[in-house]
């Protein structure tokens, strides 16, 4: 989150300065690309909710505001010299034994760590019979589950670069010629001839304009080359919708050119098509907030920036206080 980067910097600077006025602080942040198009009125509330959360100190008896270090700025710098998460990671203990089986990471356990939840480790399938609050009780099971993941945040793809990609699937499957594209020769002849392996067997080409459903018992594949934020946003709201149509939870993964739904049972292509043809374009922006706000998604990335942010400490268990409270608490904070 880029604003936790920039509370990271305020309060650094302020441990490095002792004290330094904020029209100084704020033109050495806009010199850097990423902040260059700072609003000033961003900066005062950034510090503002610094000066809120008492990670520094702000004085104004002066003709200039100065923002000043406060011992928490100290702790705050120790605590946060890297902006990469900090993860605690949680015991999974077979009940049965009461042997230890492995680990598992915060963020999975945040977003997947509910009772009843299954999941593989060691090979094996697992599912969670309790949580405690520092360790997994599991019981092995005969039914697959997912698979923990820790991938990592690659650089999105842009809209524009997805479907550039689907318009030269498009011109290979109608066998338009492609000139003058920077790749080599032998590149394209690949691409060509997987184009072609794809129409000989039977399959529709997914491209920039035409979307594909593909489905294999309960895992349905969506082609889409939207890239990775408009693919990420439509999984999830499609996901939520099928979640809500038939009381069950829906799996989901995506990337620049597809959505992956793992579904708790055989689902017809149709329903996903009536989602995308009856949800009004005017609606979207409040369907997301609403399926974002109560998504497991969003609590490990509330605990993360909020952590980063210096408005929880390092060693802040959410299980104390409860992710309803915090939404509660952050819900107005900037």
């Amino acid at each position: 989150n880029p604003l936790s980067v920039l509370s990271n910097q305020i309060i650094s600077m302020a441990l490095e300065y002792g004290q330094i006025p904020a029209k100084n602080a704020y033109e050495i942040i806009i010199r850097s690309y990423p902040f260059s198009t700072l609003s000033w009125d961003l900066f005062q509330s950034i510090v503002s909710q610094l000066k809120d959360q008492r990670s520094i100190w702000i004085d104004e008896e002066h003709e200039q505001i100065l923002l000043v270090k406060r011992a928490n700025s100290r702790h705050y710098f120790l605590d946060n010299i890297s902006m990469i998460p900090d993860e605690k990671t949680y015991p999974v203990i077979d009940i049965s034994t009461r042997k230890s089986i492995g680990t598992l990471d915060e963020s999975f356990v945040l977003t997947s760590g509910f009772e009843g939840e299954k999941f593989i480790l060691r090979g094996r399938p697992w599912m969670i019979i309790k949580r405690e609050d520092t360790e997994l009780l599991v019981s092995p099971i005969k039914e697959i589950g997912t698979i923990p993941s820790w991938i990592g945040e690659d650089i999105p793809v842009p809209f524009e670069v997805a479907q550039e990609v689907g318009i030269l699937r498009r011109f290979a499957a109608e066998e338009r010629e492609i000139t003058q594209y920077p790749c080599n020769e032998g590149t394209l002849k690949k691409f060509i001839a997987y184009i072609d392996t794809q129409k000989k067997a039977g399959f529709i080409v997914p491209t920039d304009s035409t979307i594909t459903i593909d489905v294999e018992d309960k895992t349905m594949v969506l082609n889409t080359c939207f890239g990775t934020k408009i693919n990420e946003t439509l999984g999830r709201l499609i996901s939520a919708m099928l979640a809500q149509a038939i009381g069950e939870s829906i799996g989901i993964n995506s990337d620049a050119y597809r959505i992956n739904l793992e579904l708790p049972g055989r689902i017809p292509p149709e329903r996903i098509k009536e989602i995308l043809f009856k949800i009004q374009p005017d609606t979207l922006e409040y369907l997301m907030k609403t399926i974002l706000q109560n998504s497991t998604y969003l609590r490990w990335q509330l605990v993360h920036v909020a952590r980063k942010f210096g408005a929880l400490r390092k060693d802040f268990d959410y299980k104390m206080v409860g992710m309803k409270r915090l939404f509660g608490l952050f819900e107005q904070s900037l």
